[in-house]
C-alpha cells in the first residue's frame, strides 16, 4: 500500500493529503496562500471503509479542485473562495468521519462537474 502524507500550516492546519512519495522540499512553499510548516506520514488505514472513502475523495477532488488553477481561483468572490476552502476541508476530513460534505457550498463553482 503507498504512503499516506498529509501537509499543514503553522497553525496545524490540514492544507492537503497525498498518497506515495512525498518530498519534505514542501516545508516553506506556498500552498494556496499558507505556508507549509510541516509535513507528516500518517498511519496507514485500519479498515477498507477508510480506503474506499479516500478513493472517492480523489474522484471528487478529480472533478472539481484538481482542475483549478491560479487564475481561476483569484476570479471567485471571496465568499466562494471561503466556502470551497471550507468544502475541500472537509472532504479532506471524510475518510476518517464519514461525514459527506455538502455540495451546496460549492453550487456555481464547478456547477457542470457536480451534475
Amino acid at each position: 500500500m503507498k504512503k499516506l502524507w498529509v501537509i499543514k500550516g503553522k497553525d496545524g492546519t490540514v492544507l492537503n493529503t497525498f498518497a506515495g512519495d512525498v518530498k519534505e522540499r514542501y516545508i516553506g512553499t506556498n500552498w494556496e496562500g499558507q505556508i507549509v510548516y510541516s509535513v507528516e506520514q500518517l498511519a496507514e488505514p485500519v479498515t477498507p471503509v477508510e480506503v474506499e472513502r479516500r478513493m472517492e475523495r480523489e474522484e471528487k477532488f478529480a472533478d472539481t479542485v484538481d482542475k483549478m488553477n491560479p487564475m481561476w481561483y483569484q476570479g471567485l468572490t471571496t465568499e466562494e473562495q471561503s466556502d470551497l476552502n471550507n468544502w475541500r476541508l472537509d472532504w479532506l476530513e471524510y475518510p476518517s468521519t464519514g461525514i459527506i460534505p455538502d455540495d451546496t457550498l460549492i453550487q456555481g463553482i464547478f456547477e457542470s462537474d457536480l451534475e
